[in-house]
């Protein structure tokens, strides 16, 4: 309402013309750097292996490896570095909101009125060597970036991995490689060739430097002791160790020098040799009887046996030598500890079918809940057919119960009326008979009185006469008649009062008839009364009777059409898992035909990642700690599929045989792909449907498929804000019409991705449609901001997680609560469910994080170690990862409930 000096200001401007005053000018903001290590981690995502974590500080986000807590890369927007921002951060403000796509190759952030998102650069072939093709042997340069490639022919092409130009051709041999290996300087290389020559020769000019001729095949070769010896695995199935330098060409034809030592004992021909680095004179054998064997070349014996399964082509020790990978004929690599022979991990098959096969397994689980569901439902369904059937049986019987009774209080209804009646007709015949008997009391009455005055009269008459008439005959006889009639006068006076009396008499009598008749009308209307209250309830029972049989009716029918629907509906329900289940189990057939052999492995120069090449062309990064692969990429290329790996500097492989030559970039990296809004774009006036995101994004969800991405924002105590946006090209898809009256601080997509959940600072979780916008349901009930919601796998249930302190579990058919979960006394931050399971985890500002089940709200787990305020959580078995506020990256297994690892995103600000 406007004040009197305001309305009175704007009528003289209306007066004046209302003429407009300047435009309003939006600035844009002007923004200061945030220092390193500012605030805690507030925002936490997973990839859906579990494999990388994102961790939001600050500005900044950074990726981790979350097995090994190797961290990754930070993401760094080009634009804010050149603008001198900061040369490692993703966002100008705070970033409020990080995740990742179902895929995991896409990551959105969001910071204030920004989305940003960054994409993950596969493995790429970057150049291609050419003339390459055909190469039998492939080795790396330990400097200088070069890898040689032996020929068919007997050449050595010596390359620049970065440029893909051939620098160098050694025309080194007569016949086909079959050994390479580059001295520690790599200014030379050690070759050896089918013919049993192995040759030393310079780099840079080709020039050969040493020679020894063998008199059989020579299979491999590798150095040894600090470069100081080499070993060759020869034809008679002997590994022979030399000493170096071999001697100069200008001395072939003295006698040939003799080993320095000769390894036998080998049944079958060795493929493979290496030495392992951090074991000096120690050296690694692979052959085609299955076994790698760990030599020491000084004691010429056996140290320690790795049972590979299958022949061996192929093996590669780590740089500090703790791990050792084999390959070979049988499928997969196998990894190894070095140092005690135990096998740390088998590699085999295509992890995206295991990444298939894990949705499968989760797809198959659902659905058998789904189906239990259904056979519930329809259970239901027959029970409220005989429910409803035997309600309608009972509702008949009552039915006619009641209309009996109707009829007999009918018949005593009659009985009463007809008694009533009679006694009214008495009483108003005894009421007409009574005045009657008042007239003839009457008229008794003044008889009496008139005779009395007569008889009073002639005795009067006859006394005055007596005195007069004496001694008079005929005085005395007329005396004699007055006497006569005196008497007559007097018989009649007693006449009259005999009359009087029978009068009252009868008067009274009338009035004891008209009283007895009035008594036996009363006394007949009670039972008329009561017969007549009986009669209406009687006929109350019967229309209660008659509406129970009408609703039992329509439950029946009810439940006779809706059976047959749930029936149905439970079919379908088992008809698609059986689809799945079959589809589960193709999928299984698939992953065991995919299991090929792998023909090459190698360990990155850093240790962290070993590349294996299997038969079909599938390159496969696996770390070298745990063994669990983390990429791959099909590197056949036109159906060639290459057959060697030489591992390069800075994360470049080099994979040759059979197709010309390719170098690949195999380094994890984030580049940002798209922005949505920014932020320099000046605040808004007003919620703009068509706009940026409003204020800051504290929330972001993909939609399953990977399609969509939900942001949630708004203006604080005004209005709430979700928008969905394409996530190929970032175009606005819908905003959704006043979701909340407050921000928003939490979404998620259900499994389904038909629906969107949203929980609020007004304290509401809502569902909305994605398709249309519309709202589903809205569940009240926490007295503090909805912070977290998550949906179980079937999307049956909802949970979400309160500034109360609770965690709420809903029905999403009904809408009903389920049960309250009270997880503390301060904040429930955030809310997951665990895969398709009844487990849910949550973060609290206790400190605390915990697994309940969500079907009865016990604690299953607590997670130890939190260290301070919990405000993000992750999980994605069987990793679970959580954000603190004292800026750390807690990161936890599970199932075990342990901490692996406790991380700080960004650099600590200084003193």
């Amino acid at each position: 309402p406007l004040s009197p000096p305001q309305l009175g200001l704007l009528e003289r401007w209306i007066a004046e013309g209302a003429a407009a005053g300047p435009a309003a000018v939006r600035a844009a903001v002007a923004w200061k750097p945030l220092p390193a290590g500012v605030g805690g981690v507030v925002a936490v995502a997973l990839t859906r292996d579990g494999l990388v974590a994102a961790a939001a500080r600050g500005g900044r986000v950074s990726l981790f490896d979350t097995p090994s807590g190797r961290l990754l890369g930070t993401l760094v927007d080009p634009a804010l570095a050149a603008a001198g921002v900061a040369a490692d951060v993703a966002h100008r403000d705070l970033v409020t909101a990080v995740e990742f796509a179902p895929a995991g190759d896409l990551l959105a952030t969001g910071s204030f009125r920004t989305i940003k998102l960054w994409r993950r650069r596969p493995p790429v072939r970057i150049a291609e060597l050419p003339g390459t093709a055909g190469a039998v042997v492939a080795v790396a340069a330990p400097t200088g970036g070069l890898v040689a490639l032996g020929m068919p022919d007997g050449r050595i092409l010596v390359c620049d991995v970065a440029s893909g130009a051939v620098k160098h051709t050694l025309a080194a041999h007569a016949a086909a490689v079959s050994g390479l290996v580059f001295a520690a300087d790599g200014n030379t290389i050690f070759s050896a060739a089918r013919d049993g020559v192995v040759l030393a020769t310079r780099v840079a000019d080709g020039v050969a430097v040493g020679t020894l001729a063998r008199s059989g095949e020579v299979r491999a070769i590798a150095t040894l002791a600090g470069g100081s010896r080499l070993a060759t695995a020869e034809a008679d199935n002997v590994i022979r160790v030399w000493q170096l330098p071999l001697p100069a060409p200008a001395d072939a034809a003295a006698a040939p020098p003799a080993p320095v030592k000769e390894l036998g004992g080998i049944p079958q021909p060795t493929a493979a040799l290496a030495e392992v680095p951090a074991m000096s004179g120690h050296l690694i054998s692979g052959s085609a009887d299955g076994v790698v064997r760990l030599w020491n070349t000084e004691a010429g014996s056996v140290v320690r046996q790795f049972a590979h399964g299958g022949a061996v082509t192929g093996l590669s020790v780590r740089p500090d030598g703790t791990r050792l990978a084999t390959a070979g004929t049988v499928p997969g690599a196998k990894l190894w500890e070095t140092a005690t022979g135990k096998l740390v991990a088998e590699t085999k098959g295509d992890m995206r079918l295991g990444e298939r096969q894990r949705d499968a397994e989760i797809a198959v689980t659902v659905a058998r809940q789904d189906v239990e569901h259904g056979k519930a439902e329809v259970a239901a369904a027959e029970k409220a057919i005989q429910t409803a059937a035997e309600e309608t049986k009972k509702a008949a019987e009552k039915l006619e119960a009641a209309r009996k009774v109707v009829a007999e209080k009918d018949e005593a209804l009659a009985k009463a009326v007809a008694t009533r009646t009679e006694a009214d007709t008495q009483a108003a015949a005894a009421t007409a008979a009574q005045p009657q008997a008042t007239v003839a009391q009457e008229a008794a009455a003044k008889a009496a009185v008139a005779a009395k005055a007569a008889a009073e009269a002639a005795a009067a008459t006859a006394v005055a006469f007596e005195k007069s008439a004496a001694g008079d005959p005929a005085a005395a006889a007329a005396l004699t008649n007055i006497k006569a009639a005196a008497t007559a006068a007097a018989a009649a006076l007693t006449a009259a009062d005999q009359a009087v009396v029978q009068a009252n008499g009868q008067v009274e009598r009338a009035k004891a008839r008209v009283a007895e008749a009035a008594k036996k009308a009363e006394e007949a209307a009670k039972p008329q009364a009561a017969a007549e209250e009986a009669k209406k309830q009687a006929d109350t029972g019967l229309v209660s009777a008659e509406r129970a049989v009408e609703v039992a009716t329509q439950q029946t029918q009810r439940a006779d059409a809706e059976a047959p629907q749930k029936k149905q509906a439970a079919a379908t329900l088992a008809e698609r898992q059986t689809a799945l289940e079959a589809a589960q189990k193709q999928l299984g057939a698939e992953a065991v035909a995919a299991e090929k052999p792998v023909v090459a492995v190698g360990f990155s120069r850093d240790g962290g990642f070993l590349a294996g090449l299997a038969t079909d062309g599938r390159l496969t990064l696996v770390d070298a700690a745990d063994g669990r692969p983390r990429r791959m990429v099909d590197a056949a290329a036109g159906g060639a599929a290459p057959a060697l790996v030489a591992v390069a500097d800075d994360g470049r492989l080099v994979l040759a045989g059979g197709p010309a030559a390719a170098v690949w970039a195999t380094a994890d990296q984030w580049t940002l792909e798209r922005t949505i809004g920014g932020e320099q774009t000046p605040p808004a006036d007003d919620d703009e449907p068509a706009g940026p995101p409003v204020d800051g994004v504290l929330a972001l969800a993909f939609s399953p498929d990977g399609g969509l991405l939900a942001s949630g924002s708004g203006r604080p105590s005004r209005s709430g804000e979700i928008k969905i946006w394409k996530a190929a090209d970032g175009g606005l898809v819908r905003a959704l019409a006043a979701p909340h009256s407050d921000t928003v601080m939490t979404l998620e997509f259900s499994r389904a991705g038909d629906m969107l959940a949203s929980g609020g600072t007004d304290r509401f979780a809502k569902i909305h449609a994605v398709a249309d916008g519309r709202l589903v349901k809205a569940f009240e009930g926490h007295t503090g901001h909805v912070l977290g919601v998550a949906w179980q796998a079937h999307g049956r249930r909802l949970a979400t997680a309160g500034a109360d302190g609770a965690i709420k579990v809903w029905d999403v058919l009904s809408g009903e609560q389920q049960r309250t979960i009270a997880a503390g006394k301060k904040e429930v931050t955030a809310v997951r469910f665990l895969a398709a399971g009844e487990e849910v985890a949550a973060a609290t500002g206790e400190p605390a994080v915990r697994l309940y089940n969500a079907a009865n709200g016990g604690t299953v787990r607590q997670f130890e170690a939190t260290g301070d305020f919990v405000q993000a959580l992750a999980v994605a078995a069987p990793t679970l990862a959580a954000g603190t506020q004292d800026g750390r990256l807690r990161i936890w297994n599970t199932a075990a409930g342990t901490v692996l690892h406790t991380l700080e995103p960004s650099p600590a600000p200084t003193k």
